[in-house]
């Protein structure tokens, strides 16, 4: 099953005009989300996605492409994570709409689901928590955030968000027909465009289908200005979490600032996972047929 959905994954964005494409895993950088933690080798880290390569080669002009590559997180492991897994990552041009609309193709190619639904982050986060997640003040987040079982105070806005979505909204998407969660929060936007309509929000998304987070997506960010003051808002959630800072890779923000990135949007998305989705798996052990970082 693994092979047939990787093998027709494949033939549905080479038939949609995308070219494969190979980065490096191994760079000198690690990567600059507060969220993640790059697993070092040889001198450098492997990357924890190929996102800053494969927009060098937008950059370039290369055109809308994609691959299908093995990325690593440093301590991730349970059920649904684990240090080395497999994304399929692709990038068409123009703005976010085309590609939602080709997400909901996919997934009804690959896993034969009805239409996804689509929800904005605000109105599933208003009907579960009861707090706007665009205007609420932060010390009322921070409340909630504790009294639904944070361990701990979040230190800013975004960690309660996130805590927040995940506990009371994630676990009800999904469960009838695909769900395509829309307008994330600004301070929640990591490298999508902020809106035109509504400086609150963000281009991003994220697709849930059968109790699974199965891909995160943006309407990717142009700014290299931006890109460097979102990177310093990173290092510094790092810095309060305990966390070494991230360099930022000049190479990329260098092709930013020379070529331009051309209006694109991007998404990520988890095969193991997808796999997971179409058999009725509980756990990644079940179709990775190698583990080797002692999760479970």
């Amino acid at each position: 099953m693994r092979s047939r959905l990787v093998a027709r994954l494949r033939a549905f964005l080479t038939a949609r005009g995308y070219q494969e494409v190979e980065t490096p895993i191994l760079g000198p950088h690690a990567a600059p989300d507060r969220h993640l933690e790059s697993v070092s080798a040889a001198g450098g880290f492997l990357h924890t996605s190929p996102e800053f390569a494969m927009k060098r080669l937008l950059a370039a002009g290369s055109g809308p492409i994609f691959q299908i590559v093995k990325a690593f997180r440093a301590g991730e492991t349970g059920r649904l994570h684990a240090v080395e897994f497999t994304i399929a990552e692709w990038y068409r041009l123009g703005p976010l709409d085309g590609l939602l609309t080709e997400m909901d193709l996919l997934l009804g190619d690959l896993l034969g689901v009805p239409p996804a639904e689509r929800r904005t982050y605000r109105e599933l986060f208003l009907a579960a928590v009861g707090a706007d997640p665009l205007s609420a003040a932060d010390d009322r987040l921070r409340t909630l955030a504790e009294s639904h079982g944070h361990p701990g105070s979040p230190d800013d806005r975004p960690a309660a968000l996130d805590f927040l979505f995940s506990r009371l909204v994630e676990p009800n998407l999904g469960s009838r027909v695909p769900t395509i969660v829309t307008r994330f929060p600004a301070p929640l936007a990591a490298l999508a465009r902020i809106s035109d309509d509504d400086p609150r929000t963000a281009e991003r998304f994220e697709v849930f289908w059968a109790g699974l987070e199965l891909a995160n997506g943006y309407d990717e960010l142009q700014d290299p200005p931006e890109h460097r003051r979102r990177f310093a808002v990173e290092n510094r959630a790092r810095a309060r979490g305990g966390r070494p800072p991230a360099e930022p890779d000049e190479r990329f923000l260098d092709a930013l600032a020379d070529a331009g990135l051309p209006r694109c949007s991007g998404v990520a998305l988890g095969v193991d996972r997808l796999v997971m989705a179409a058999v009725g798996a509980s756990r990644l052990d079940e179709v990775i047929a190698f583990r080797e970082d002692g999760g479970s």
